[in-house]
């Protein structure tokens, strides 16, 4: 599990804990952007291809653990889909990170 058992209040707490940090991040985000909007489509498209595959796992690994019901689980088409989506998506994000950081063009 991700979290652990929690009780109901301290899962509360933790929600809300992350959704004021949500706001804030996302209202410094926008506040350090707002004169380029350029400039926040490039950022926003940096985090996706860099987040893309730590979120692909994190899905992979909630929808196949303990917590959610046997029957509810993916089937083994969806489990080899999901991990084949794993590897593109870690295979884009280090090509960008080449591209970015190592290519020089020449």
């Amino acid at each position: 599990m991700l979290i652990g058992r929690l009780p109901n209040s301290r899962f509360k707490l933790l929600h809300i804990f992350w959704i004021v940090i949500t706001v804030l991040m996302a209202t410094i985000i926008m506040l350090v952007f707002v004169k380029s909007l350029l400039q926040l489509l490039a950022f926003a498209a940096v985090v996706s291809f860099l987040t893309s595959p730590v979120l692909a796992i994190i899905n992979y690994v909630v929808m196949s653990g303990e917590n959610v019901p046997e029957k509810d689980r993916p089937g083994t088409v969806l489990i080899v889909l999901s991990l084949v989506g794993i590897l593109f998506f870690s295979l884009m994000a280090l090509g960008y990170l080449y591209v970015t950081f190592i290519y020089d063009g020449a």
